[in-house]
């Protein structure tokens, strides 16, 4: 999949930093929904009245349990979110995959692509249930709804692939699902992120990631 490129027109200066705004629940930053460290079991919490459980459950399968989310995953889909354009009004956020591991990790390298497909994947299997504590009413959502991925015959001749029944993948984009996209319509509830700030708080993605160990840098990212 070919790069995104950049949305600069040649008469733009470059600037210093290229600074992505990103719009995001505002709970999501009120609250750790999103474990400072990877996570084997599911977390609960409770931001103002309501109480959020991650990781755990899954609404149609008792028997799959996935863990709570982590700040990987919030990473991936606070990079995602930055695909979106203003004005924009559908689920579908389309974006080249080798763009979108350069926002994540600022790298397209191979070990961190595997990583981040993983990070994806998990953000299509957890579900979040979120409670009003006022009716005591839940609901249950994914992040992701789906993956948009397309497989081609290889293009090289000589690669490895062509010698085999496999093929390329390629990413075509992602859809949020209809809850998420639900809560980023609640203009008043929203709360922005400088991304390249956020990503610039640097943690191995196979390591321990805590992102409280800079609380300085950590609060630079928010923008109310």
């Amino acid at each position: 999949m070919e790069d995104a490129g950049s949305s600069k027109s040649a008469g733009d200066k470059p600037s210093r930093r290229d600074t992505r705004l990103v719009a995001a629940p505002s709970d999501y930053f009120l609250g750790p929904v999103f474990a400072a460290t990877r996570q084997i079991d599911p977390r609960e919490i409770i931001v103002g009245q309501r109480r959020y459980q991650i990781g755990g459950f899954h609404p149609l399968d008792e028997s799959i349990h996935p863990p709570a989310l982590d700040v990987r995953h919030a990473r991936a889909i606070f990079t995602l979110l930055s695909f979106r354009k203003n004005g924009e009004n559908t689920q579908l956020i389309r974006f080249s995959f080798n763009e979108f591991c350069r926002r994540y990790a600022n790298s397209n390298g191979g070990r961190y692509a595997r990583a981040i497909k993983k990070v994806l994947r998990d953000l299509t299997d957890s579900f979040i249930r979120l409670t009003e504590a006022k009716t005591g009413i839940g609901h249950q959502y994914r992040l992701i709804e789906r993956i948009d991925i397309e497989t081609r015959p290889p293009r090289r001749r000589d690669s490895k692939l062509a010698m085999s029944s496999q093929q390329e993948m390629f990413f075509n984009g992602c859809t949020l699902s209809p809850e998420f996209y639900g809560l980023l319509g609640r203009i008043t509830e929203l709360q922005h992120l400088k991304l390249d700030v956020f990503t610039s708080i640097r943690a191995p993605l196979d390591t321990v990631c805590c992102i409280d160990s800079d609380k300085g840098k950590l609060a630079e990212c928010w923008e109310n």
